[in-house]
């Protein structure tokens, strides 16, 4: 990889983290200077302002321009702005799509006939193991342009969390993704990546009633009791794979190197979203891998499932994902030519999919 590529992902990795994750930088563009340089922004959330008046600290992920950025979504301040929202979590509402620009547009399967009919959903975005928030960056604004709201969260020990990562498990990542589902105030789509399949399946078992469906992405779709260690297939995909990646000195956690992750996660992606992903990976924690997934009909059962299967995957074989998919009666499996990772190759395609099945959830 080229050092171009690598110098220009190092400002884009600052500027996403801070779009996608919790607790910004301590030098942020949308922080009040006083504030950012005590250290006193710890938590943010998004607030509408009148398009008339646009705040002068607005900060807009969505804009084209400097000067479209500050209008319309603005920056609020947990201290000043109500109370400090306890999961750190970004909410992204949903903007109407613009006609001019650089925008997304939408493909036939997306448009409505009816705009009156339309029903905006809600996506919570969970990311896969070893990455955070920041992954879903191409992905908001073309999900909030389609007339839907987002909400992306770092799960525990992932990202600009700092949970240790000692004795994390599944249940913790859960737990987290429950604790936001409960402050919405309707049933959300769950989009969960690689191993982040595991956390959706606890997360439905837990609070069914609270998700609209799950989309599984290039997912780990386990149940009965099994996890990645004992689980037959996964376990032998582990055992290939963990001779290649570096432990920590307790051999509590490990990372994939730069080589073995390019070649897992980002086959298809270009030098610049290589070289971005390859600053923001984090150690994953090896009680999160060994976790028991055991749900049942009466709750995670009630939920709808979807899948999506990558065929060009550089980690978990499409065959394999399909199996996964079709063992835990996913009602409809779809393909995209792409590798581990189409957030980041094949963004558009993977709106048009996101939305198709959000429409099949609420039909």
């Amino acid at each position: 990889m080229s050092g171009a590529s690598v110098d220009r992902a190092r400002p884009a990795a600052r500027e996403i983290l801070v779009r996608c994750s919790t607790t910004p930088p301590r030098r942020w563009i949308g922080c009040c200077p006083g504030e950012a340089r005590a250290g006193r922004c710890p938590r943010i959330t998004w607030s509408r302002t009148s398009p008339r008046r646009p705040a002068d600290n607005g900060w807009n992920p969505t804009a084209t321009s400097p000067r479209r950025r500050h209008s319309g979504d603005v920056l609020s301040h947990g201290n000043t702005a109500g109370p400090v929202n306890p999961l750190g979590v970004i909410r992204f509402r949903a903007a109407k799509p613009r006609r001019r620009g650089r925008s997304f547009r939408l493909s036939p399967r997306m448009k409505r006939e009816d705009d009156e009919a339309f029903s905006m959903s809600t996506f919570v975005l969970i990311h896969g193991g070893s990455h955070g928030a920041w992954c879903w960056y191409k992905m908001i604004p073309r999900l909030e342009s389609a007339g839907h709201r987002v909400v992306t969260l770092d799960l525990p020990g992932h990202g600009v969390d700092r949970t240790p990562l000692e004795g994390l498990t599944q249940h913790h990542y859960a737990a987290a993704v429950e604790a936001v589902l409960r402050t919405l105030e309707e049933p959300a789509v769950l989009v969960a990546h690689s191993m982040g399949g595991m956390t959706a399946s606890l997360t439905a078992e837990r609070c069914p009633e609270k998700i609209a469906a799950i989309v599984y992405l290039a997912a780990i779709v386990l149940n009965g009791g099994r996890s990645m260690m004992t689980d037959p297939d996964m376990a032998r995909l582990f055992g290939e794979l963990s001779s290649s990646l570096v432990f920590d000195e307790q051999n509590a956690a490990s990372i994939f190197p730069p080589e073995l992750a390019i070649r897992c996660f980002y086959g298809d992606c270009d030098a610049a979203d290589t070289a971005l992903a390859l600053r923001l990976l984090t150690p994953e924690p090896n009680s999160a891998m060994s976790t028991p997934i055991d749900v049942t009909a009466q709750r995670f059962g009630t939920v709808p499932r979807f899948g999506i299967q990558t065929l060009n995957d550089g980690l978990h074989p499409a065959d394999l994902q399909q199996m996964m998919y079709k063992q835990n009666d996913c009602a409809e499996i779809v393909s995209l030519p792409t590798a581990h990772s189409p957030f980041l190759s094949a963004p558009d395609q993977l709106t048009e999919q996101l939305l198709y099945f959000a429409d099949r959830a609420r039909s």
